[in-house]
Protein backbone atom coordinates (compact mmCIF):
# COMPACT_ATOMS: atom_id res chain seq x y z
CA UNK A 1 0.00 0.00 0.00
CA UNK A 2 3.12 2.31 -0.10
CA UNK A 3 2.47 2.76 -3.92
CA UNK A 4 3.65 5.79 -5.02
CA UNK A 5 0.97 8.16 -6.62
CA UNK A 6 1.36 8.91 -10.50
CA UNK A 7 2.18 12.36 -11.42
CA UNK A 8 1.61 14.33 -14.39
CA UNK A 9 3.10 17.39 -13.91
CA UNK A 10 4.59 17.74 -17.78
CA UNK A 11 1.04 17.25 -19.13
CA UNK A 12 -0.36 20.34 -17.01
CA UNK A 13 1.17 23.22 -18.62
CA UNK A 14 0.38 21.83 -22.48
CA UNK A 15 -3.60 21.85 -21.14
CA UNK A 16 -2.50 25.26 -20.07
CA UNK A 17 -0.82 26.35 -23.02
CA UNK A 18 -4.05 24.34 -25.02
CA UNK A 19 -6.30 26.35 -23.19
CA UNK A 20 -4.51 29.70 -23.45
CA UNK A 21 -4.66 29.05 -27.57
CA UNK A 22 -8.41 28.40 -27.32
CA UNK A 23 -9.42 31.32 -25.09
CA UNK A 24 -7.52 33.75 -27.54
CA UNK A 25 -9.01 32.16 -30.69
CA UNK A 26 -12.79 32.87 -29.16
CA UNK A 27 -11.61 36.23 -27.82
CA UNK A 28 -10.32 37.02 -31.84
CA UNK A 29 -13.89 35.35 -33.21
CA UNK A 30 -16.15 37.65 -30.69
CA UNK A 31 -14.02 40.68 -31.00
CA UNK A 32 -14.08 40.55 -34.72
CA UNK A 33 -17.72 39.54 -35.03
CA UNK A 34 -18.61 43.26 -33.24
CA UNK A 35 -21.01 45.70 -35.15
CA UNK A 36 -18.98 48.56 -36.27
CA UNK A 37 -14.96 46.76 -35.85
CA UNK A 38 -12.59 47.06 -38.47
CA UNK A 39 -11.70 44.12 -40.05
CA UNK A 40 -9.80 42.46 -42.55
CA UNK A 41 -13.24 41.15 -43.99
CA UNK A 42 -14.83 43.86 -46.41
CA UNK A 43 -14.14 47.64 -46.80
CA UNK A 44 -13.90 49.72 -43.60
CA UNK A 45 -15.86 53.07 -43.93
CA UNK A 46 -14.20 56.01 -42.50
CA UNK A 47 -14.84 59.69 -41.56
CA UNK A 48 -12.50 61.77 -42.21
CA UNK A 49 -13.37 65.20 -41.46
CA UNK A 50 -16.57 67.47 -41.21
CA UNK A 51 -17.22 71.49 -41.91
CA UNK A 52 -20.11 72.87 -40.88
CA UNK A 53 -22.17 74.80 -43.42
CA UNK A 54 -23.41 78.41 -43.25
CA UNK A 55 -26.91 76.62 -43.67
CA UNK A 56 -26.73 74.80 -40.06
CA UNK A 57 -26.02 71.32 -42.27
CA UNK A 58 -22.93 69.67 -41.90
CA UNK A 59 -20.56 68.11 -44.40
CA UNK A 60 -18.58 65.24 -43.37
CA UNK A 61 -15.85 63.73 -45.79
CA UNK A 62 -15.80 60.10 -46.09
CA UNK A 63 -12.75 57.64 -46.84
CA UNK A 64 -12.45 53.77 -46.47
CA UNK A 65 -10.19 51.19 -46.45
CA UNK A 66 -10.48 48.39 -49.24
CA UNK A 67 -8.61 45.30 -48.46
CA UNK A 68 -9.25 43.76 -52.24
CA UNK A 69 -6.75 43.95 -54.70
CA UNK A 70 -9.00 45.15 -57.56
CA UNK A 71 -11.61 47.70 -57.64
CA UNK A 72 -14.98 46.47 -56.48
CA UNK A 73 -18.76 48.11 -57.51
CA UNK A 74 -20.98 47.79 -54.61
CA UNK A 75 -24.61 49.26 -55.66
CA UNK A 76 -26.72 51.33 -53.08
CA UNK A 77 -28.67 48.35 -51.17
CA UNK A 78 -28.35 45.87 -48.51
CA UNK A 79 -24.55 46.06 -48.72
CA UNK A 80 -24.00 50.25 -49.20
CA UNK A 81 -26.48 52.21 -47.48
CA UNK A 82 -27.14 54.77 -44.76
CA UNK A 83 -29.02 55.88 -42.12
CA UNK A 84 -30.96 57.40 -42.25
CA UNK A 85 -31.78 56.46 -45.57
CA UNK A 86 -31.91 60.09 -47.24
CA UNK A 87 -28.40 60.32 -47.18
CA UNK A 88 -28.23 57.25 -49.26
CA UNK A 89 -28.20 58.92 -52.62
CA UNK A 90 -24.74 60.35 -51.38
CA UNK A 91 -22.51 57.28 -50.90
CA UNK A 92 -19.95 55.89 -53.09
CA UNK A 93 -20.21 53.03 -55.61
CA UNK A 94 -16.90 52.07 -56.82
CA UNK A 95 -14.09 51.20 -54.43
CA UNK A 96 -10.46 51.22 -55.57
CA UNK A 97 -7.90 49.03 -53.81
CA UNK A 98 -6.21 50.34 -50.45
CA UNK A 99 -6.79 53.58 -48.34
CA UNK A 100 -8.89 55.79 -50.48
CA UNK A 101 -9.25 59.31 -48.93
CA UNK A 102 -12.23 61.87 -50.31
CA UNK A 103 -14.22 59.66 -51.62
CA UNK A 104 -17.33 61.49 -50.95
CA UNK A 105 -18.91 64.27 -49.36
CA UNK A 106 -22.14 63.71 -47.01
CA UNK A 107 -24.07 66.76 -46.34
CA UNK A 108 -25.89 65.48 -42.79
CA UNK A 109 -28.50 67.41 -40.60
CA UNK A 110 -27.40 69.22 -37.50
CA UNK A 111 -30.68 67.47 -35.78
CA UNK A 112 -29.22 64.04 -37.23
CA UNK A 113 -25.95 64.22 -36.34
CA UNK A 114 -26.16 65.68 -32.94
CA UNK A 115 -29.04 62.88 -32.61
CA UNK A 116 -26.57 60.21 -33.17
CA UNK A 117 -28.72 58.79 -36.02
CA UNK A 118 -26.65 58.52 -39.30
CA UNK A 119 -24.98 55.22 -40.15
CA UNK A 120 -22.52 54.17 -43.62
CA UNK A 121 -23.20 50.34 -43.43
CA UNK A 122 -21.01 49.02 -46.03
CA UNK A 123 -19.79 45.51 -46.71
CA UNK A 124 -20.02 43.92 -43.81
CA UNK A 125 -18.52 46.80 -41.63
CA UNK A 126 -20.71 50.41 -40.06
CA UNK A 127 -19.63 53.71 -39.28
CA UNK A 128 -21.93 55.41 -37.28
CA UNK A 129 -21.31 58.51 -34.84
CA UNK A 130 -20.78 56.39 -31.82
CA UNK A 131 -17.87 54.65 -33.45
CA UNK A 132 -16.05 57.53 -35.47
CA UNK A 133 -14.22 58.40 -32.46
CA UNK A 134 -13.40 62.35 -32.72
CA UNK A 135 -13.44 63.63 -36.40
CA UNK A 136 -11.62 66.38 -36.68
CA UNK A 137 -12.15 69.76 -39.09
CA UNK A 138 -11.79 69.62 -42.56
CA UNK A 139 -9.02 71.71 -43.83
CA UNK A 140 -9.46 74.02 -47.14
CA UNK A 141 -7.07 71.02 -48.82
CA UNK A 142 -10.04 68.22 -47.37
CA UNK A 143 -12.58 70.41 -48.82
CA UNK A 144 -11.38 71.58 -52.58
CA UNK A 145 -14.67 72.72 -53.67
CA UNK A 146 -15.17 75.41 -51.15
CA UNK A 147 -11.79 76.31 -50.50
CA UNK A 148 -12.22 79.93 -48.83
CA UNK A 149 -13.56 81.16 -52.32
CA UNK A 150 -9.74 80.71 -53.82
CA UNK A 151 -10.82 77.94 -56.28
CA UNK A 152 -13.52 80.77 -57.76
CA UNK A 153 -11.18 83.52 -57.81
CA UNK A 154 -8.42 81.13 -59.60
CA UNK A 155 -10.97 80.55 -62.30
CA UNK A 156 -11.91 83.87 -62.83
CA UNK A 157 -8.38 85.49 -63.14
CA UNK A 158 -7.76 82.22 -65.35
CA UNK A 159 -11.15 83.05 -67.63
CA UNK A 160 -9.99 86.85 -67.79
CA UNK A 161 -6.62 86.48 -68.88
CA UNK A 162 -7.79 83.77 -71.81
CA UNK A 163 -10.37 86.36 -72.92
CA UNK A 164 -8.05 89.37 -73.13
CA UNK A 165 -5.57 87.25 -75.28
CA UNK A 166 -8.57 86.40 -77.48
CA UNK A 167 -9.73 90.01 -77.91
CA UNK A 168 -6.25 90.69 -78.66
CA UNK A 169 -6.02 88.12 -80.94
CA UNK A 170 -9.38 89.43 -82.87
CA UNK A 171 -8.19 93.04 -83.12
CA UNK A 172 -4.90 91.91 -84.72
CA UNK A 173 -6.64 89.79 -87.07
CA UNK A 174 -8.88 92.15 -88.17
CA UNK A 175 -6.68 94.85 -88.77
CA UNK A 176 -4.22 92.48 -90.68
CA UNK A 177 -7.21 91.96 -93.00
CA UNK A 178 -8.40 95.32 -93.81
CA UNK A 179 -4.82 96.58 -94.70
CA UNK A 180 -2.81 99.58 -93.69
CA UNK A 181 -5.79 102.30 -94.98
CA UNK A 182 -8.21 100.71 -92.80
CA UNK A 183 -6.47 102.58 -89.61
Amino acid sequence: MNASPTTRAPARPRRRSTRFALVAVLMTLFVSALPGTASAAGIVPMAECYAQNSNGTFTVVLGYNSPYTTTRTISRGWNNYATPSTYTAQLPTVFKPGLQRGAAKLTVSQSDLYAGTVSWYLDGNTLNTWNAGSIPICTSAQLPAYANGGAIVVLLLLAGAVGVLVVRRARRVTTERAGPLAV
